[in-house]
């Protein structure tokens, strides 16, 4: 038997990648991803009549980051010592599906993995006093699963998911228009990024021991959480790779925040929740009560997370909302005459060649009366003042901007986080669901 060597590991980790099966499954995931990016920018049709972001460009930034993403995951699982058998991956699967149901939310394993892993335990107890349970397969399979390694799956997902969001959760984002309940129609922006991610994991099983010279021996130390299959006298625990395909998804709005902003925070509160999650199922993999805390923080903490930020964002005055004073600018177009001006999302226009200007009709007006130049006054986010200018030809007024909607929101298309209870918000936000409002 090989003693444990980082590069044999790493070499056995690139060579485990290249399997009949992991183009195909990766394809598929990948179009999934560019179909939600699609539909991303249906949105911005749909709401604006124009289009911003180029769902080729975005599914192809996603790729290069899920690699990274992917890799990052694997060693850490690997790390943990995760032995996906135990984990009773088709029974949360099934759970997930029947999840979402109720709520598209509900479709990540935080939920689907927190129920399974409660029924785990509950059984457990149960099989103690009434053993006769274990002899239905459904129990005894439910009963064998990994708690521990189940929540550290789990927390590594998460784990990896908050480094996506926080290196590309506020790029390109798409602007929305949204109810908001103190101030009426106003302007955001919609965060959904999606990644295809290969990883890494790792089997085990018991094998004679008069069968594995191959195999490489690892550090006492391994595996962090502990496995709860025996090898019985005469035999070992092996483990070999396994490569499987992961899909992961961030979706959320800024509203009272700028995109970068609202990313980085929920970057951060992810990544908090992620790593005590980690924390409590090493120690509950060698102290077993502490299971139960760690299962149920499982959908409790992430569903937390999310009512508590959309609860944050909503509360406070929303960035992009016009006022009496200026019109303000919600998004610029790429490649766009503002662009090249120089104006950026949360700009305030003050004045067109002089003349002040308070709403979408002053603007409109004055561009078309600016030959051959138009030059603009205008306040930035910080305060401060500048001076744009640019060519504008044939009595043109395309700048390229998206401006922040007017305070009635008369005529605009926009979206209704608010319904009537906080399910129906989030559901309508997260499916991206718009309706014109009836003047």
């Amino acid at each position: 038997m090989q003693d444990f060597n980082l590069i044999t590991l790493l070499q056995l980790l690139g060579q485990s990648l290249v399997m009949p099966h992991l183009p195909v499954l990766y394809i598929l995931v990948t179009l999934l991803v560019f179909r939600q990016y699609r539909r991303s920018v249906k949105m911005e049709q749909k709401l604006f009549g124009r289009i911003k972001n180029s769902p080729v460009k975005l599914t192809l930034y996603s790729i290069g980051l899920g690699i990274i993403a992917g890799l990052f995951a694997s060693i850490i699982l690997i790390f943990f010592g995760v032995n996906l058998i135990e984990l009773g991956i088709p029974y949360v699967w099934a759970m997930v599906i029947i999840l979402l149901l109720f709520h598209p939310r509900y479709m990540c394993f935080a939920y689907g993995g927190g129920v399974i892993g409660l029924i785990s335990l509950i059984l457990s107890q149960l099989a103690q006093y009434y053993p006769e349970i274990l002899e239905f397969w459904i129990v005894n399979d439910l009963v064998r699963i990994n708690v521990p390694a189940l929540v550290t799956l789990v927390a590594i997902l998460h784990l990896t998911e908050s480094f996506l969001i926080l290196v590309s959760g506020h790029i390109s984002p798409s602007p929305i228009y949204v109810r908001h309940e103190q101030e009426g129609i106003v302007g955001g922006f919609s965060l959904q990024k999606f990644w295809p991610l290969p990883v890494m994991g790792i089997i085990g099983w018991y094998y004679p021991e008069a069968n594995i010279d191959f195999a490489m021996s690892m550090p006492d130390w391994w595996p962090i959480v502990g496995s709860t299959i025996t090898a019985p006298e005469g035999y070992q625990m092996m483990y070999q790779f396994l490569p499987v395909v992961v899909g992961l998804g961030y979706g959320d709005m800024a509203i009272s925040s700028n995109p970068k902003a609202k990313s980085k925070s929920s970057a951060f509160n992810l990544a908090l929740y992620s790593i005590t999650l980690l924390v409590l199922a090493v120690i509950s993999s060698y102290y077993g009560p502490l299971t139960w805390l760690a299962v149920l923080l499982l959908p409790l903490g992430h569903e937390a997370i999310i009512i508590v930020g959309n609860s944050r964002e909503f509360s406070r005055k929303p960035l992009y909302s016009q006022h009496d004073r200026g019109i303000k600018v919600l998004d610029v177009l790429p490649n766009s005459v503002g662009q090249h001006m120089g104006l950026k999302s949360g700009d305030v226009i003050l004045s067109i060649n002089n003349i002040p200007v308070s709403n979408k009709q002053d603007l409109l007006t004055n561009l078309y009366q600016s030959q051959p130049y138009v030059r603009m006054n205008v306040e930035t986010l910080d305060g401060e003042q500048k001076f744009v200018k640019a060519p504008l030809y044939e009595h043109s007024t395309h700048l390229g901007l998206i401006l922040s909607p007017e305070t009635d929101g008369h005529g605009n298309r926009y979206i209704n986080p608010g319904g009537k209870n906080r399910f129906e918000g989030l559901l309508r936000k997260l499916l991206g669901k718009s309706k014109k409002k009836n003047g």
